[in-house]
C-alpha cells in the first residue's frame, strides 16, 4: 500500500508569507517532476500489449470508443508490473466518458461520470491477493464486471473485497489469489473528474510492485478564461441594472 506523507518544517527566522511562497514553490516541483515521470511511463509502456509475455492483452487495452481527451490521448492500454519474487503480469485499462459505458453486465456506472476501468493478469508463479490504485481526487461506485461488449470478453476472477478510500485508493482483494495465467474481472469505479496518470500497487501474501502508470481521476475541469470572463460580464451587467431598478 502506498503510504501518503506530508512533511513540515520550522519557519525559523522567515517571515510566515516567506515560507509559504517556499512551501508552495516545492509542492510545485514535486507535482511537475511527478508528472514528467509518468508522462515518460506512458510512452515507454505505451507498447506494453506487444511485449506482454504468455498471456494477450485483454480487450480493455484497445477498447473502441473510449474517452479521448483535448490533446487526442486516447485512453486505454496496457501497462507490465513485476518483482524479483515471482509476482508479475499486467493491467489492461480504460476510460469511458460520461455516458459512454460498454454494455457490460454487473456494472452501473454513476450517471453523468466517467468510468474507469481494468483488468489484471497473472503471468508470474505469485498469485495476486490485491490491487490498488492511487486517488487524488474524488472518485465512488466502486464495483466489477464481465461480458462481451462487441470488442472481446472481459472475464475472470471476481474479487471478494472491493472498497475506495478517499483520496488515498482504490482497493480490490482475492482472498485466495488469482493464480499464474489468470485474470481477474474488469473491475470498475466512477469518478466527475477526467483522467490523469497516476499509479497502483499489485499485492500477493508477501511482496508487492507497482503498475506506472495507470488511469486515476484528475483534477475538476476548470473552465477556459473566456468562460470566466463572459460569467464577470453577466456579473457586472446584473449588479448595473439592479443598481437602476433601486434607483427608481
Amino acid at each position: 500500500m502506498l503510504n501518503r506523507c506530508k512533511y513540515t518544517e520550522n519557519a525559523g527566522s522567515e517571515a510566515p508569507s516567506s515560507q509559504t511562497a517556499l512551501n508552495g514553490a516545492k509542492d510545485k516541483l514535486m507535482i511537475r517532476t511527478r508528472t514528467t515521470l509518468l508522462f515518460i511511463c506512458a510512452l515507454i509502456t505505451s507498447v506494453a500489449p506487444a511485449l506482454a509475455g504468455p498471456l494477450p492483452a485483454g480487450p480493455l487495452a484497445t477498447a473502441p470508443g473510449v474517452y479521448v481527451d483535448g490533446m487526442a490521448n486516447v485512453w486505454h492500454g496496457s501497462t507490465p508490473y513485476s518483482n524479483a519474487f515471482g509476482l508479475s503480469g499486467f493491467v489492461d485499462w480504460a476510460v469511458w466518458a460520461p455516458g459512454t459505458f460498454p454494455g457490460f453486465g454487473g456494472y452501473a456506472p454513476t450517471a453523468g461520470e466517467y468510468v474507469y476501468t481494468y483488468q489484471a493478469a497473472v503471468e508470474g508463479s505469485a498469485f495476486l491477493t490485491s490491487l490498488f490504485v492511487s486517488l487524488d481526487n474524488a472518485s465512488d461506485n466502486i464495483g466489477f464486471f464481465s461480458g462481451n461488449a462487441g470488442f472481446g470478453l472481459v472475464d475472470g476472477q471476481a474479487p471478494d473485497f472491493s472498497q475506495i478510500l478517499p483520496l488515498n485508493q482504490a482497493e480490490w482483494y482475492w482472498f485466495s489469489g488469482i493464480p499464474t495465467d489468470a485474470r481477474s474481472k474488469g473491475l470498475a469505479f466512477s469518478s466527475p473528474n477526467p483522467p490523469m496518470f497516476s499509479d497502483g500497487t499489485l499485492i500477493d501474501h508477501g511482496t508487492f510492485a507497482f503498475v506506472v502508470p495507470v488511469p486515476s481521476p484528475g483534477g475538476p475541469v476548470i473552465p477556459e478564461p473566456s468562460t470566466f470572463i463572459l460569467a464577470a460580464c453577466g456579473a457586472s451587467l446584473f449588479v448595473v441594472r439592479w443598481f437602476r431598478h433601486r434607483s427608481k
